[in-house]
């Protein structure tokens, strides 16, 4: 955030977070991103940090191989999902992150990465498993 002569520089940098150009220099500035809807702007490394800055969460859109760069992400994350912390019930826009899928690890907004998954703890998926392959060898086995 450039900061004028004799200007607290967290309220000129506010200003630049909240407000669009004329009253945000960094507006001028190429290297700023500028959100679509409120024509805020926000300073290059806000951006892709998993925290929306703009209104809508312009920000944080389209940043997957981003995150994986910044390694918020192993690289075999490849669900999309909400966040856990910024999703459709917090007051924050919702952003979207990627999830490795079924690893016994909860990282998506109600656990949705793990929706369906079989847990090696869990006795009835083990069985139901166990009888899957013993069905299989008895029909290779007859024929």
């Amino acid at each position: 955030c450039k900061v004028k002569r004799n200007t607290d520089r967290g309220k000129e940098c506010m200003t630049c977070i909240s407000k669009a150009a004329p009253e945000c220099e960094a507006c001028t500035n190429p290297e700023y991103f500028q959100c679509n809807q409120s024509g805020q702007c926000v300073h290059p490394s806000l951006r892709c940090d998993l925290h929306p800055q703009c209104e809508q969460g312009e920000d944080e859109e389209g940043c997957g191989e981003e995150y994986k760069y910044k390694k918020f992400f192993p690289p075999e994350a490849i669900f999309a999902c909400q966040s856990p912390h910024h999703n459709e019930e917090t007051l924050t826009s919702p952003v979207t992150i990627l999830a490795v899928r079924c690893d016994g690890a909860v990282e998506c907004y109600q656990g949705e990465d793990e929706d369906g998954c079989q847990t090696k703890e869990d006795p009835t998926s083990q069985a139901i498993d166990k009888l899957g392959t013993v069905a299989f060898l008895l029909i290779l086995t007859v024929t």
